[in-house]
């Protein structure tokens, strides 16, 4: 009977979001980056980041500071494109911009 007891713990249904979470960041001077926020991201789920539909330059995404400043390195999003990515933390991406004011929106799922 434990035994039993256990595997149903262990095949429990992965319990559903209560909603989510969306926001925007901007960055203040073109090519000073910005760390995204502390938000943890539940394991198996994605943060969707977007360009906004206002900005008329590049955005640029990378894993460091340095990382979004170099073209090379980072994800480039014009006005509208967007992408899904799996990670620990939002706080773990950085965001440069090429015209200063510019930014993404983000949305994940949120649970507690």
């Amino acid at each position: 009977m434990g035994k039993d007891r256990a595997s149903r713990a262990i095949l429990q249904e992965p319990e559903n979001p209560e909603g989510i979470i969306v926001r925007q960041l901007t960055v203040t001077t073109a090519g000073t980056p910005q760390q995204f926020p502390d938000v943890p991201i539940p394991y198996d789920h994605e943060v969707f980041i977007e360009a906004l539909d206002t900005n008329s330059g590049t955005v640029y995404v990378g894993n460091s500071s340095v990382e979004a400043t170099d073209t090379t390195s980072s994800y480039p999003l014009l006005a509208g494109q967007g992408f899904a990515w799996k990670i620990k933390n939002l706080k773990q991406l950085w965001l440069n911009a090429s015209v200063s004011g510019e930014g993404v929106r983000w949305a994940t799922e949120r649970y507690g």
